[in-house]
């Protein structure tokens, strides 16, 4: 019996990009701003130079901050800063879970809240560490 192995493609994303605003709080922590909607975006090709080249379609600059969201937490309890490709890695085990990935950018010099970024998963956060296969078995 032969068997093939074939990658599931579930690695297109929407990236949403809230930008040219600042995080505000009243009542719980908010983003005041624009929203920007990057669909069926390549998670697989993702790295933090090319997220960092995304924002910069929308504004972000040298200097500015880039958070992401976790999927079904709140802004006060859910953002990471997004700085190299392992946080990115982070970030995309969440998204691929939705096929979404929420980023803020934080410009630098805005008055806003100051933004704490969590300190890690917590315990009840699982990363998706496997990629999804297609096992096909035939005899030939």
């Amino acid at each position: 019996m032969k068997c093939l192995i074939y990658r599931m493609d579930e690695d297109l994303i929407l990236i949403k990009i809230h930008h040219g605003g600042s995080f505000s709080m009243e009542g719980e922590l908010t983003y005041n701003g624009e929203v920007s909607n990057f669909p069926d975006y390549d998670g697989d090709r993702t790295s933090y130079f090319r997220l960092v080249r995304l924002a910069k379609t929308v504004g972000w600059k040298d200097g500015d901050d880039l958070y992401y969201k976790v999927p079904g937490k709140t802004l006060e309890n859910g953002i990471d800063l997004v700085h190299n490709d392992d946080s990115v890695r982070k970030m995309l085990s969440f998204a691929k879970k939705n096929n979404l990935a929420e980023l803020y950018i934080k410009h630098n010099g805005h008055e806003g809240l100051p933004v704490n970024p969590r300190n890690g998963p917590n315990t009840d956060d699982k990363l998706l560490e496997e990629v999804l296969y297609l096992k096909i078995c035939m005899p030939f």
